[in-house]
């Protein structure tokens, strides 16, 4: 039997739900975290973390989509001029030890597709593509990670009407809680970013420039252990995801979950609780494949 009809099958026996709090086991979580892990990447430059983004392809074309401000406003800037000696690492790996995975910027492996400059901090629009040549460096990239097929989904993008009623998660990495290591396993210093992927619903939806937004919330007085602050987590990616009950033995499952929007923007708005701002999905298979497919 193929694997798409057994997901069939194991679909066709759930019925769709609404998510409730009692649904949320660690077990389910952890599965939803290691089907979309594969598309997550941490930014790294200068040897800190700068950003994250989401692996994705349209076409024959493949890189990392995330924020503007993540690739122009990071200090020092990013060096992409031919010759240079600077380099983008990626976070791709758990609990990676020797080294990260780094694409050298002088050698013409890595251009830039900006999407929407930031017209206002807090409303953007505020997307760029960081697309990937083919290259070893890219070999290297597509066996041991995914990349989200933009094309493949777009029309099923352009029709969804996401509302606080559906289950969201985000995902990227934080700076907060990062460890430093000296003299680890033969480097003068190790440092490690956590990778973070987490249930969310959203808040209310927007538009500025012709780019679709929406809040996420986090909430605070449901855990203890959230990040107070979510630096590194721009350009992060936000997901739908279909919870299902299976009819026979009330197990909760979940389809495969649908990349929905970029973070770009956090707000603490009380005591216990922060938005974080995204582009939805218009944004994402709208504009964001538009500027993509006309790139050179």
């Amino acid at each position: 039997m193929s694997r798409e009809r057994k997901e069939y099958l194991k679909e066709a026996v759930g019925k769709i739900i609404p998510l409730q709090k009692s649904d949320v086991s660690q077990a389910l979580v952890n599965s939803i975290s290691n089907s979309i892990y594969p598309f997550v990447v941490g930014l790294i430059h200068r040897d800190d973390l700068v950003g994250s983004g989401t692996l994705v392809r349209f076409g024959d074309r493949q890189g990392i989509l995330t924020a503007y401000h993540v690739v122009h406003d990071v200090v020092p800037k990013f060096d992409f001029r031919a010759g240079s000696q600077d380099s983008l690492g990626l976070i791709i790996l758990p609990h990676e030890r020797v080294h990260r995975f780094e694409i050298p910027l002088g050698v013409g492996v890595l251009t830039v597709v900006d999407i929407a400059k930031p017209k206002r901090e807090d409303s953007g629009p505020d997307l760029a593509f960081i697309e990937i040549k083919p290259s070893h460096h890219l070999n290297q990239l597509d066996a041991s990670r995914d990349f989200f097929n933009l094309g493949v989904n777009r029309e099923k993008g352009l029709r969804m009407d996401l509302s606080e009623k559906d289950p969201m998660v985000i995902s990227g990495f934080c700076h907060e809680g990062h460890t430093t290591e000296a003299n680890k396993d033969g480097f003068s210093l190790v440092k490690g970013f956590k990778g973070f992927a987490g249930f969310t619903s959203i808040e209310h939806r927007g538009e500025y420039a012709n780019y679709d937004l929406c809040d996420v919330v986090v909430d605070y007085s449901l855990a203890d252990d959230l990040p107070k602050s979510f630096g590194g987590y721009s350009g992060g990616g936000l997901w739908h995801v279909v919870l299902t009950k299976d009819q026979e033995t009330g197990k909760i499952g979940h389809r495969s979950p649908m990349f929905s929007g970029v973070i770009f923007y956090q707000e603490q708005i009380s005591e216990t609780r922060k938005i974080l701002r995204c582009h939805l999905t218009n944004s994402i298979y709208g504009h964001a494949i538009d500027a993509i497919a006309q790139a050179e």
